[in-house]
Formats: C-alpha cells, sequence, structure tokens
C-alpha cells in the first residue's frame, strides 16, 4: 500500500505514544522492553 496522508500534530504523537510510553501505559512490562529495561 501507499500511504494515504501525514498527520502532523504533536498532539496527536503525544496521544499515540502515550498508550505505550506514557506515564500509565497500558502494559508496564512493554513500555520496559521498549526503552530497553
Amino acid at each position: 500500500g501507499s500511504p494515504l496522508g501525514m498527520i502532523e500534530s504533536k498532539e496527536f504523537s503525544m496521544a499515540l505514544f502515550g498508550i505505550w510510553l506514557g506515564d500509565t501505559p497500558v502494559q508496564q512490562n512493554l513500555k520496559d522492553k521498549l526503552l530497553g529495561k
């Protein structure tokens, strides 16, 4: 497939990555592994 467009919103990026990397991630062990802990 090819890209349909770009989302350049910093707020959207923060919300999306916050799911995994925020203060209250959906899975703490996944956050730890993503951060190499």
